[in-house]
């Protein structure tokens, strides 16, 4: 986990953040477009998700997806396991922005853990897990979790069990450099276990998070759709109840606004406990309230 981690490249991450908020042109089917808006109703939206399909097959992976309604449209790409293929752990965000009008860049909400999400792509590439990864992409999150809500429930199907999901949503903004970053969590499934990754993963690879641990937590992201299914989740984001991030769902949620030792961290740690959950070995920590 150690060297997986090591491979992380904060050039690349920005890279993605730069590209899926419009920072810079990106091509598509040859063709040169800015990605001004992801919002669902904006022609951004489809953009971003042939471009975010690019980026995981021209690293090498195989894509599917799930269209669930006239206007949204889920993206994944598949990592089989080596060992216990049908035993999956799925990493998700979610790729649509706000404001729904004019210029929804979304920088932090959600560039930040879509970039965690290709640059898992890129460092799990050649790297074999025991079990079955899957790399999500959501759409629709800000009409009320549209895309994770149709995917949950079949997420089991084809006598698949579902070791667990993590969500990331938002997790650039740290303006008082804290390292503070907080584990959204409910007493559902086997959630607990995957807090406890969490936590030896930050520990043992001295990654330097302050894990803020919010249990029960609310059901305004992702995870919420896997939690209502009764599938283990948990969400990996900044600090939203004491350092929230002021140019949410604005037209300034951009990546000058990053802190980004904190972003690097962010997806250190979120990269180790994927890798972690996939592995047969498992481990047990105390956990004090």
């Amino acid at each position: 986990i150690q060297a997986i981690i090591n491979n992380i490249h904060l050039d690349s991450l920005v890279k993605t953040v730069e590209e899926i908020s419009g920072e810079v042109p990106v091509i598509i089917h040859g063709l040169t477009h800015t990605i001004t808006s992801r919002s669902y109703s904006e022609p951004g939206n489809e953009l971003a998700f042939q471009y975010l399909k690019s980026r995981f097959q021209d690293i090498g992976y195989e894509v599917d997806s799930q269209k669930y309604s006239s206007t949204g449209k889920n993206l994944w790409a598949i990592k089989l396991g080596v060992k216990n293929p049908k035993r999956v752990v799925v990493l998700g965000a979610h790729y649509d922005s706000k404001p729904f009008g004019g210029s929804a860049p979304g920088a932090d909400d959600n560039g930040s853990g879509i970039a965690a999400v290709i640059e898992t792509a890129r460092v799990l590439k050649d790297i074999d897990l025991d079990y079955t990864i899957i790399l999500a992409l959501w759409d629709e999150e800000e009409l009320g979790l549209n895309g994770s809500k149709a995917y949950a429930p079949s997420v089991q199907s084809d006598n698949d069990t579902l070791i667990g999901y993590i969500n990331l949503d938002m997790i650039a903004w740290d303006s008082d450099n804290d390292n503070s970053i907080e584990v959204q969590l409910k007493p559902v499934a086997q959630s607990i276990d995957l807090l406890e990754n969490v936590i030896y993963c930050n520990n043992e690879f001295q990654i330097g998070m302050s894990l803020k641990i919010i249990n029960p937590a609310g059901n305004d992201s992702d995870y919420a759709s896997f939690w209502s299914n009764n599938l283990s989740a948990i969400g990996i984001n900044e600090e939203y109840s004491d350092d929230f991030n002021p140019y949410w769902h604005t037209s300034e949620d951009k990546l000058k606004y990053f802190n980004l030792d904190y972003f690097f961290k962010s997806t250190q740690l979120t990269i180790a406990t994927l890798i972690k959950t996939a592995s047969l070995e498992s481990t047990s920590v105390d956990i004090a309230d």
